[in-house]
């Protein structure tokens, strides 16, 4: 690459890009090369170099950049965006594919000569790029057989299963993409498959879920041959079960667990690329599944014959490792998995005691499959009550003994419960629950079970006090630290449970997202501690209105959001009523006599009827919010989606006005007001749709931020003045939205109209200092428009202005910034 660097540096080429394509959307492309042949470092390349190389499939001449900005020792700045005054790119090809492209940037301008130079060059480098593409293969298969190497050394000195599949994992992603990796094992019965691993990006988990054969992991079983899923269309042509908070994969590679013709399971691994896999990977993860096979069978063997011989000495140890679990429900669940393997419980509980009175909760109840939600009970007449107030074990061998001890029913099944182990767990002396094994047949159990139950509950209540513990500093950290409610990040990820939960059952969800009412006005009546009082006593209605599975929680600010499981638009909109008529009796109390009403608007979406994927849901909802927050009511059925309350034609343009919503509140106000503001002013000015004229103007209103996704963040929440390196950055956005629109078909009028919304009328605005009537008309519209939704919308450095400030604002700069009849005709159409 240097030395044909050298050859085109003759001719005026200082720097020189060679990059490939790559499938990462966050990062389109790998540099091979790029030097500066005048700098001592070269800045990556802008980003509208960048889109103009990746759109160009014939080698080009990029139009100059005039003016250079020009440093303080009179030298031309390489630095403006990213490149010099002159450019020109050509893509890279070899056997016929497009492999990447080539940039070279200098002072001069180039000519036709100069791009054939280029052009050659490029047939050189792609020959490179495909050479050393072809050693990368060989490496990999060599890789391959040294894959299969460790896979056996592993073998012989791996005895645990979890481990086992771990170091799979590991070797496997030395040569193919095994981000998500799982292992399913048959069940004894032989009627589903259980999950024995499953790692994703990384992270492992290790609970047991069951998948029914009825899934394609049951179909590659089933067959006894591997399936290759190349894309989410292969999936979609399969049944599959979704694991809880695990990514949906692109593409997959599942292949049977054999021992001769005797399958045993599954191994999988999975990519959120598409066609990650192919034949040859099909091959390498069957060799390593023949191993695993006879992994699974040594290790089946050893510890049948393990727990035979030390059945005691495994429950202690097992009862030792819960020690270092956090999760509450996973300790319980842990304690339960390993009680229920060498006793018979098909009910069992652990209770705890309270702090406050002499109550016990049921923390984890399980009869058969069945997992009770937890719930409260009175001490008094009851086995568990005995064993914590005595701190000593009871053991019922009979219904008589039973009824002796307690009146109340055990269980919730058909058969009634014979017999009782309950031993206490204690902690420092003090006993702090209970935990039970309950059989529905007499002398189930003995003092040997005694024994063993109370040595797990010796261990267990170790782990249960550092559970608690953990459970409460985790609902601190989950919650906001005013109103105690779940906050956004922990609302977010119960809504994807939900979501999840939903999807795999065919079941409803609402949403409903929540705003009070002339808040701003509210605080500054009365003061920022009055706010904070009444977004406390909206948290209290919230509360009081909702059933125990709701999620209730503070979205942000004075917004909240309620995720309703199992509720249709009709539950949701009662939910709303309810909400409505509890804040109506309750006003806020501002000292002893003053009562200060409170409204809120709220609005709603529901799964599946009007979108399916959780931002689209709260971006529905807040659109629904929005509109009755302006005063009107839609006028849409609940399976009309949320970018229907817009005006124009937007379908084109789905992804840019869902990644605008979901980009901030202020971006997501700011799209609704502009589409709001063009359709009024469209219609006052008469803009006619034979000419497409309003149809453009709605859609370039509708999008004329699209380039500020690509602004940092920082910059634009920054709550003081911005400096005049981040607003030059800022300025790049009405550039950058005109390039990611350009190129689509038919959108060359709407590209132009964002790129010179910033222009003024007279000639000191950007990007290029248009004047007057060289500004396009449908710019100095969007010019008025723009300023107007951003005088009067809050913003982190300002408070909204009122209308009527706006307005004289806007007549103040008729003739400087803005168009003097486009102002005119927007005012008359506001007045209107």
């Amino acid at each position: 690459m240097g030395a044909l660097h050298d050859v085109l540096a003759e001719r005026g080429v200082r720097r020189l890009t060679v990059a490939t394509l790559a499938h990462d959307p966050a990062n389109p492309v790998r540099y091979h090369y790029h030097a500066d042949r005048g700098a001592s470092a070269a800045g990556l390349l802008d980003q509208s170099t960048l889109a103009a190389a990746l759109g160009a499939e014939q080698p080009r001449i990029l139009p100059a950049i005039n003016p250079v900005s020009v440093l303080p020792n009179g030298r031309e700045s390489d630095a403006t965006y990213g490149r010099l005054a002159h450019a020109m790119t050509c893509p890279i090809r070899a056997a016929g594919k497009q492999l990447g492209f080539c940039v070279a940037q200098g002072e001069k301008q180039f000519d036709d000569a100069d791009l054939a130079v280029l052009d050659l060059a490029s047939v050189f480098i792609g020959q490179q790029i495909e050479l050393e593409r072809e050693e990368l293969i060989g490496a990999a298969k060599s890789r391959a057989v040294e894959l299969l190497l460790h896979t056996a050394r592993a073998l012989s000195t791996e005895l645990d299963l979890d481990q086992l599949f771990a170091k799979f994992q590991q070797l496997v992603g030395r040569v193919m993409d095994a981000s998500i990796f799982f292992a399913a094992l048959l069940t004894p019965d032989g009627l589903g498959l259980e999950m024995q691993y499953l790692s994703e990006f990384g992270k492992g988990s290790f609970d047991k879920v069951i998948l029914p054969l009825s899934t394609v992991s049951g179909k590659v079983v089933a067959s006894g041959y591997p399936m290759i899923m190349r894309s989410t269309e292969d999936w979609d042509r399969v049944v599959t079960q979704t694991m809880p908070d695990t990514s949906e994969p692109t593409s997959g590679l599942i292949v049977p667990i054999k021992l001769g013709a005797h399958v045993l399971g599954v191994l999988s691994v999975q990519s959120t690329r598409p066609a990650a896999y192919g034949e040859d990977d099909c091959d390498l993860l069957v060799a390593i599944s023949e191993q695993a096979a006879l992994a699974v069978e040594n290790l089946r063997n050893l510890r049948a014959s393990t727990e035979r011989a030390a059945e005691l000495s495994l429950l202690v140890e097992v009862a030792n490792a819960v020690s270092s679990e956090l999760d509450l429900r996973r300790v319980f669940s842990k304690i339960h998995s390993q009680v229920r393997r060498v006793l018979d419980a098909p009910l069992f509980y652990v209770a705890l005691a309270s702090d406050e009175d002499d109550s016990v909760r049921l923390e984890y109840l399980v009869e058969g499959d069945r997992v009770f939600q937890a719930t409260s009970y009175a001490t008094g007449g009851t086995i568990v009550g005995l064993v914590i107030q005595s701190g000593q074990p009871v053991l019922v061998r009979n219904a008589e003994e039973r009824d002796r001890l307690t009146n109340q029913r055990i269980g919730s099944g058909p058969t009634t419960v014979q017999s009782v182990a309950a031993v206490p767990m204690h902690v420092a002396g003090r006993v702090i629950g209970a935990i039970s094994i309950q059989s529905y047949e007499p002398e189930a159990y003995n003092e040997r079970h005694m024994h063993l139950l109370t040595a797990i509950a010796e261990q267990s209540a170790v782990a249960v006090q550092n559970a608690k513990l953990y459970e409460q500093a985790r609902v601190l950290a989950d919650n906001d630290a005013l109103t105690g409610l779940p906050h956004h990040r922990t609302i977010q990820e119960r809504m994807s449970s939900e979501l999840k939960r939903a999807q795999r059952h065919n079941g409803k969800l609402a949403v409903c997202m929540i705003d009070i009412d002339s808040f701003k006005a509210f605080n500054d009546s009365y003061g920022h501690p009055a706010g904070d009082r009444a977004i406390k006593h909206v948290a209290r209605a919230l509360r009081q209105v909702s059933r125990e599975t709701d999620i209730v929680g503070r979205y942000g600010g004075d917004e909240f959001c309620a995720v309703l499981p199992d509720a249709d638009r009709k539950a949701a909109e009662r939910f709303a009523e309810r909400l409505s008529a509890e804040m109506g009796r309750r006003p806020v109390m501002l000292g002893a006599r003053q009562a200060v009403p409170l409204t809120l608007s709220i609005g709603i979406a529901v799964f599946p009827d009007d979108r399916q994927r959780k931002d689209e849901l709260i971006a529905a909802a807040d659109a629904e919010l929005y509109v009755k927050k302006r005063g009107d009511q839609p006028k849409l059925g609940p399976k009309q989606e949320s970018r229907q309350l817009l005006m124009g034609h937007l379908d084109p343009f789905a992804s840019f006005v869902s990644a605008l919503t979901n980009h901030s509140r202020f971006s997501r106000e700011h799209l609704y007001n502009m589409n709001a503001l063009a359709g009024v002013y469209a219609e006052f000015a008469s803009l006619g749709d034979a000419a497409g004229e309003r149809e453009t103007l709605l859609r370039a209103a509708t999008l004329v931020d699209i380039g500020m996704l690509a602004v940092p963040g920082g910059i634009l929440s920054k709550p003081g003045k911005l400096d005049h390196a981040e607003y030059d950055i800022v300025k790049t956005h009405a550039r950058l939205g005109y390039e990611m629109l350009r190129l689509m078909e038919g959108c060359e009028r709407m590209a132009d109209a964002i790129l010179h919304h910033h222009e003024r009328f007279d000639g000191s605005g950007y990007p290029d200092g248009l004047v007057g009537d060289q500004i396009p008309m449908l710019s100095r519209v969007l010019a008025v428009l723009d300023s107007y939704s951003a005088m009067t919308s809050d913003r982190p450095f300002r408070r909204a202005m009122s209308r009527d400030d706006a307005v004289k604002e806007l007549r103040a700069h008729r003739g400087s910034q803005f168009d003097p009849a486009v102002v005119e005709m927007f005012l008359k159409a506001l007045g209107a």
